[in-house]
């Protein structure tokens, strides 16, 4: 099955990619406030305590949003597995494997940043060949429920999987 493995992958992939945690992290102060800006401090070069605080905050494996609320201005991913079915192949399986985006509207409305935060994820995954027995594919995104002051998308990719 492996799904466990699948999820550790997509976590050191998204844990080292200094851009997505920039998108996730650093809040603009105005629409000219760019994340990704040289004079914001690299969480990558964080010591190791700060950084896993920040990663620990920003990305979790359980889709819950308790603790988003619209004081808290905050982006959020989550990422798990999701619909799992056969294939014509007797030892492959199609996984899913869901990645929600939260991000509060602070963020949002000052630089589109849903649509930032998810095209990036799409770079990250579509067509590379990260975990499973063939190259992810995009199944499909759609909007989705979120706290009050925030928007939410959800993208699906599927990956394939041994059955046992």
């Amino acid at each position: 099955m492996k799904m466990r493995e699948y999820l550790q992958e997509f976590y050191k992939l998204f844990s080292t990619d200094e851009i997505l945690l920039r998108l996730l992290h650093y809040k603009p102060e105005d629409s000219m406030d760019d994340p990704l800006s040289p004079n914001k401090p690299n969480i990558l070069d964080m010591p190791i305590q700060d950084r896993y605080e920040i990663i620990d905050t920003l990305m979790k494996f359980t889709p819950t949003t308790e603790d988003l609320t619209k004081k808290s201005s905050t982006c959020r991913l989550f990422f798990y597995p999701s619909r799992r079915g056969n294939t014509t192949n007797y030892a492959i399986a199609d996984q899913n494997i869901k990645f929600d985006v939260f991000v509060h509207m602070d963020f949002n409305d000052k630089d589109m940043r849903l649509a930032w935060i998810c095209d990036h994820i799409n770079d990250l995954l579509f067509d590379k060949h990260i975990t499973g027995m063939k190259k992810l594919s995009f199944v499909g995104g759609n909007e989705i429920g979120a706290p009050e002051g925030y928007t939410a998308f959800q993208l699906i990719y599927n990956v394939g999987s041994h059955k046992r």
